[in-house]
């Protein structure tokens, strides 16, 4: 594409209301069509070739879960104070 995101968006918002409500609607039409699976994989393969790279290093499960329920735990002990 040749104009970036901020002409872009300059351009829909001087669109008429009625204008920018159909453009809206295309837009959402068209992600809805996007297969969510085939984001998930090319992810996947973005941090395993970040991995192999040495861009990224592997977190441990257990330590993660342990650190995701001490967040919790806290943030249920200032809700009750």
């Amino acid at each position: 594409m040749d104009r970036d995101r901020q002409t872009i968006r300059e351009e829909a918002f001087e669109l008429d209301p009625s204008e920018q409500a159909q453009l809206a609607e295309e837009i959402v039409e068209n992600l809805a069509k996007i297969d969510p699976m085939k984001h998930w994989i090319d992810e996947a393969k973005g941090r395993l070739d970040a991995y192999r790279r040495g861009e990224m290093k592997t977190v441990d499960p257990a330590e993660t879960f342990a650190k995701t329920r001490k967040m919790i735990e806290d943030a249920r002990g200032h809700a009750h104070k």
